[in-house]
């Protein structure tokens, strides 16, 4: 069944967590400190640096109850906010959430992070391909809190692999449950640091 808007506040929620666990390179951090290597770790994000929230262009792509839901959080970070959807909003709308409307190529090519937030269907199926994907910003992040099917996966794992991208934050995997032997599942196992 569906209930419209029932958990927008918990996904937001979500997708904000993978944001900052994908930025704070939070399960690396936790192996490090639970294998004793906590100063190694500290070490490492000084000389490689920390990128802040508030130092992100978010792009939203879908602006549905849990796209709204989680603009308006995005709001306490002050990080510039964007959003992609079909039907561009009305101006309160947009004021309410805190956000501006981008074209998809635009978003895409200028956000640091992309947040899906938007239903599967024949349309969006594998929305995030090897062309989408490309489009990305280098080292991008990007985010999942819709389907799995929304994600290529084998774009998406190229895009680890080669470095386009610098993280991905999952909060699902097609097929669904998901095996120890599926390709995502695999590759964070190799990239932890970039995978969540």
């Amino acid at each position: 069944c569906n209930n419209k808007g029932r958990n927008a506040g918990a996904v937001a929620e979500q997708a904000i967590l993978l944001m900052l666990g994908v930025l704070r390179s939070v399960v690396p951090g936790h192996q490090a400190v639970c294998q004793g290597k906590q100063i190694q770790m500290k070490e490492r994000l000084m000389v490689e640096g920390i990128t802040d929230l508030a130092d992100c262009r978010i792009g939203l792509i879908g602006l549905g109850d849990i796209g709204k839901a989680t603009a308006k959080r995005l709001a306490a970070f002050e990080c510039p906010c964007f959003y992609y959807s079909r039907h561009k909003r009305n101006a309160q709308e947009e004021a309410e959430c805190g956000v501006s409307y981008l074209p998809l190529d635009e978003l895409l090519s200028s956000c640091d992070i992309i947040s899906l937030h938007m239903a599967v269907n024949e349309e969006t199926a594998h929305f995030m391909n090897r062309e989408r994907i490309s489009q990305m910003k280098d080292g991008a992040i990007l985010i999942n809190t819709g389907r799995g099917e929304l994600v290529e996966n084998e774009a998406l794992c190229q895009a680890i692999e080669s470095g386009k991208l610098g993280g991905a934050g999952l909060d699902t995997i097609f097929p669904e449950p998901v095996q120890a032997d599926n390709p995502v599942a695999v590759l964070a196992q190799r990239f932890p640091d970039r995978v969540l």
